[in-house]
């Protein structure tokens, strides 16, 4: 069988999307400046103040809404129906009177714990101690 094997990149690489990410933010800055010097004090308060403003009605407002809206359509319109969902594990199953229906959850499924520490059982002397403090204690009650 072939494996799937995810397309990762080295490990170096995040030090060049730092990189290309800090020259963008960079030139932007250096554009943004450039272009705050040609328009001149007053527009350049002017245009910062309605960007900041419709960045921040942008994230505030106009996003949540969006997403709301999107949640309420996909859930309308694209959920499955009930019926694919629901497992057909509960048939009907007739027993005589001296049977019993066993059923076994798989090792994997979530239904069920397996302990990842091992057991490790009480020596004979252990034991033999443990019962008579254990009487010991019932004794003073």
């Amino acid at each position: 069988k072939k494996k799937n094997k995810k397309l990762t990149l080295p490990w170096w690489f995040i030090f060049i999307a730092y990189g290309l990410s800090f020259i963008v933010v960079s030139i932007s800055t250096l554009f943004i400046i450039a272009r705050g010097i040609e328009f001149g004090d007053l527009k350049t308060r002017k245009w910062l103040t309605s960007s900041i403003t419709g960045f921040f009605s942008s994230v505030l407002l106009t996003q949540p809404i969006k997403v709301i809206f999107m949640a309420i359509f996909f859930t309308l319109f694209f959920r499955r129906d009930n019926d694919d969902i629901i497992d057909d594990d509960n048939d009907d199953i007739f027993l005589d009177g001296d049977e019993e229906y066993l059923h076994a959850f798989d090792d994997r499924s979530l239904l069920t714990f397996r302990s990842k520490s091992g057991h490790i059982p009480l020596t004979e002397g252990e034991l033999i101690d443990a019962r008579n403090k254990r009487l010991n204690e019932i004794k003073m009650w």
